[in-house]
This record gives C-alpha cells, sequence and structure tokens, in this order.
C-alpha cells in the first residue's frame, strides 16, 4: 500500500472517530417541509400566482453530566408565491431562531418565540397557505412582543410566561396557562404590549371525528374596547379532513376596508408518505382567497 492512501485511510478513521464522539455528546436533526400549488386574491393586481415554498428547520439538542437538556433550532424558509418569472414576496429568510435550557423546572428560551398567551390559544389555518381566517381572531393575542418564554408543564395544567427585553421600553410581558382533560381543553392568557393589554380565552372539544375550538379575546382598561373572536369545526372521515371557520373584530373600521369578519372552508386530504393535497377557499375582510395544492413534510 502506497504511503498517501495510508494517510487517507487513518485520516477517515480518526474523522468517523471524532464524529462518533460528537454524535454521542449531542444531536442535529434535519427535517423539512414543502408546498406547491396555485394561489388566488382578488384584491392582488395579479389575482392568480403559483406557489412553490420550501422549509429546512434544524434541531440541535444536548443534555448535560447533570441532566439539563439544551438546545437551540432554527427554520430557513425559501420561495413563495410566484408570478410569471417573478417572486411577489421575494421570500429567502432565516426565522424563529430559539436557544433553550430544558430539565426539572420546565422550558426556558430565548429568541423569535410566541408570547405566553399565544403558547396557550390560537386558533388553526385551512388551505395551503393559510388564507387568513384566523389572523381577525388572533391580532390582539400576537400583540405582546417577546423575546424571552418560560414553560412549565404540570400534570395536566399548563403554564407559560414571556417577556420583552429590548433597550428604551417597549418591554413586552404575557402570562397563560391552559388545562387539559382528555378530549377537552380551556385557555386563558393576559397579555400587556404598547398601549393594548388584553385577555384571552379558548376553549376546545373533541367530540367523535369532530374537533372545535373557540377562541375569544378582548382588551382592558380605558379607552375604546375591542373585541376579537373565532371558531373553527373540523369534521375528519377517514384521510380526509374538512375544516369550517369564522371570525369578527367590532374594531373601528380603517379607512377603505370594507369588513372585519372572515370565513372559508378548507379540505385537506393524507395522501401518505408525508404529502397530502390541500384546498381552501374563503373571504378575509371583504376580499375573495383561495389557494389548492400539495403540502409535504420530510
Amino acid at each position: 500500500m502506497r504511503e498517501n492512501e495510508m494517510k487517507k485511510i487513518l485520516f477517515a478513521s480518526t474523522a468517523l472517530v471524532a464524529t462518533a464522539g460528537v454524535a454521542a455528546a449531542a444531536d442535529v436533526d434535519f427535517s423539512g417541509a414543502a408546498k406547491m400549488g396555485f394561489k388566488y386574491d382578488k384584491s392582488a393586481a395579479d389575482q392568480w400566482s403559483t406557489v412553490a415554498e420550501t422549509t429546512l428547520s434544524v434541531a440541535m439538542t444536548g443534555e448535560t453530566d447533570g441532566g439539563l437538556s439544551f438546545g437551540a433550532k432554527f427554520d430557513i424558509t425559501a420561495g413563495s408565491s410566484f408570478d410569471g418569472s417573478k417572486n411577489t414576496e421575494n421570500q429567502e429568510i432565516i426565522d424563529k431562531t430559539i436557544v433553550y435550557v430544558e430539565g426539572g423546572f420546565g422550558k426556558f428560551s430565548v429568541g423569535e418565540v410566541d408570547n405566553a398567551a399565544q403558547t396557550v390559544t390560537g386558533l388553526s389555518d385551512i388551505g395551503l397557505t393559510g388564507l387568513g381566517t384566523d389572523n381577525v381572531a388572533e391580532t390582539l393575542r400576537g400583540a405582546s412582543k417577546a423575546n424571552m418564554l418560560y414553560e412549565g408543564t404540570f400534570g395536566d395544567f399548563k403554564a407559560a410566561l414571556s417577556y420583552n427585553m429590548v433597550a428604551g421600553g417597549n418591554n413586552d410581558w404575557a402570562v397563560g396557562g391552559k388545562y387539559t382533560m382528555g378530549d377537552y381543553s380551556a385557555g386563558l392568557g393576559y397579555s400587556k404590549a404598547a398601549g393594548v393589554n388584553a385577555v384571552h380565552v379558548q376553549l376546545g372539544a373533541n367530540v367523535g371525528d369532530i374537533a372545535l375550538a373557540g377562541l375569544y379575546s378582548s382588551t382592558t382598561g380605558s379607552g375604546a374596547k375591542i373585541h376579537d373572536y373565532g371558531v373553527t369545526a373540523a369534521y375528519t372521515m377517514g384521510a380526509v379532513t374538512v375544516t369550517a371557520a369564522y371570525s369578527d373584530t367590532n374594531k373601528a373600521l380603517a379607512a377603505g376596508e370594507l369588513a372585519t369578519e372572515a370565513y372559508g372552508l378548507g379540505v385537506a386530504y393524507d395522501l401518505g408518505g408525508g404529502a397530502s393535497l390541500q384546498a381552501g377557499v374563503g373571504e378575509i375582510k371583504g376580499v375573495t382567497k383561495a389557494d389548492l395544492g400539495i403540502k409535504m413534510s420530510f
């Protein structure tokens, strides 16, 4: 055996041993998602567009000698809605970067986290891209910014507390709790944002093949009152799930805004192997939207 071949073998063996040592100490996992199809937006200049979006998710985990878990995760998303050769949203971003530690005390995360109210309440999207039927009911819920989040699970009860630490003020915070008992759940949250404080209540139930969820949010304190609310009902029969959604708000209309409510219907058919056919149609604040395509998970 020639000397240079021996050096290659020794180098490869050393690399394998080193890699094995790293894998034993920590894990790096990759997963992904993609969607392709078509989208219709009556308010857009080009009402029809194609959808091509990919997301690579990276999750890194490890554990100290004392049993403390730690980790980090982020998503890399590329592509979105295309009209001809133009990417109308020009989306190519790294988002949802989160670093955390976890143990018997719970989980503490820093980064692009949800606020505490968002972790215990929320409505599902419909369609391939999420038409936005849930957004009307979730405006107050998402007003509080956060870059720190604590989550603790105690039996059937989950508690959450979030805070937004930034220079110069705007230190939003939120607190939330969710209790799950079999097929029923109840979530309660309170959020403080710049000039907007709100309470959030959610109820959920699984009755046979039907999953129901309802969300109500209201501002507190003095000033003009805003009430957001929404409901979803999903019926699953074999590989097919049909979801109906409705939401509304009683806030004052913005200039040029035609409506405050949103409603729609979504259908999903599980193709197996991580792929599903998704379609949705709805009217969001007076604008008709629809989509159709395939959603994939890897």
